[in-house]
């Protein structure tokens, strides 16, 4: 059976008009350790079907006794509706335990960390933020947010304390399309030329040390990541995180296989081995389940990691890749819901 974690909500905070923060405590087991940036994968049955949906965690470890998520109402959203409308203090929400890639990596300090978020893609980097400003005392942090105005920024506030605390390491820079005072900071759009001046102001130490952490909109995120690499900052170096939702597509990626047999894949997944009879067009996660295998995943559409394994023999090719570094696909690492067998001779391997 899936290793499922039971959280109480023990309370609830609006965070604006359309965003809401859930503070939940570990029911069984009753800790819970995460990374900052690593977010919980809940399952929810809505009308007798089992849905999915990956939020970050917002809390910070070793600095928040609780966990929470911060979540924004999205329209004609399915969970983010039953999260913001029917979920009460006192109910009990279930989910897979604490995951993901979008987490400080080690290196040489001081350092650069520049997170540039827009709307609720400031989640995860609060998280992170307020991490490093506690791990981090010689590094320098600029955080690049954009919104509509100032009513509908997340964190607000508090952003704005943390950087009262820390003037020296931690600098904010909010951009509003909408301000309600259009007589102090940015307002418009985060573009291209914006985004080179502060980069090339904000950037103190050595070049090839910098870290960039982005959350957004995925054109947003595009734009920030052409941006850092024609400014020549390092491609490993910038980090992604995608909030999409993306349906399960089936069928349309078989021309990226030429070899047109049915494949047998090796499968391990806490300690256990399992043989996967794979046919043609079909990705490795949806035969494995289909076959009854408990394996993790969320988004089946190859932007969050949650399916993430590596591939230790064979050739595996993924028809999307929104989240996977260079690093990690020397690694052998493959996002098996979007990835398919080449070879006759595939095993993949899920992480403990």
């Amino acid at each position: 059976m899936e290793s499922l974690v039971r959280l109480k909500v023990t309370e609830i905070l609006d965070e604006t008009p359309d965003a809401r923060t859930l503070r939940l405590l570990p029911e069984s087991p009753t800790t819970l350790p995460y990374k900052a940036g690593q977010f919980l994968t809940f399952v929810f049955e809505v009308k007798g079907e089992k849905i999915r949906r990956s939020y970050s965690l917002s809390t910070a470890p070793g600095l928040d006794a609780h966990l929470a998520i911060t979540f924004k109402k999205v329209p004609f959203g399915v969970v983010s509706h039953l999260l913001f409308e029917d979920v009460q203090v006192g109910d009990v929400l279930q989910a897979l335990p604490p995951t993901g890639r979008f987490t400080l990596p080690a290196g040489s300090q001081p350092r650069d960390l520049v997170m540039i978020a827009a709307g609720s893609g400031i989640t995860p980097l609060y998280s992170l933020l307020r991490t490093a400003l506690a791990k981090e005392p010689q590094s320098r942090i600029t955080l690049i947010y954009s919104n509509h105005n100032e009513q509908s920024t997340i964190f607000y506030e508090s952003l704005q304390a943390l950087a009262r605390q820390h003037p020296d390491r931690l600098k904010i820079v909010f951009i509003f399309s909408d301000p309600a005072d259009k007589t102090h900071g940015h307002h418009g759009h985060l573009n291209v030329f914006l985004l080179k001046k502060l980069l090339r102001t904000n950037v103190h130490f050595a070049k090839e040390n910098a870290q960039f952490f982005l959350c957004g909109p995925f054109t947003f995120m595009r734009m920030c990541h052409m941006i850092i690499r024609v400014m020549g900052f390092r491609e490993d170096h910038i980090h992604r995180e995608n909030f999409v939702v993306v349906t399960e597509k089936k069928g349309i990626e078989k021309t990226l296989i030429q070899d047109k047999s049915d494949k047998t894949v090796a499968v391990t997944y806490r300690g256990k081995t399992d043989r996967v009879e794979v046919p043609y067009g079909k990705p490795i996660l949806r035969a494995a389940l289909d076959q009854g295998l408990t394996l993790p995943y969320s988004c089946l559409g190859g932007i969050c990691s949650t399916c993430a394994a590596v591939c230790t023999s064979g050739r595996v090719e993924m028809s999307v890749n929104e989240v996977l570094t260079e690093k990690d696909l020397k690694e052998g690492w493959v996002l098996t819901c979007v990835g398919y067998p080449a070879t006759p001779d595939v095993a993949v391997a899920f992480p403990e």
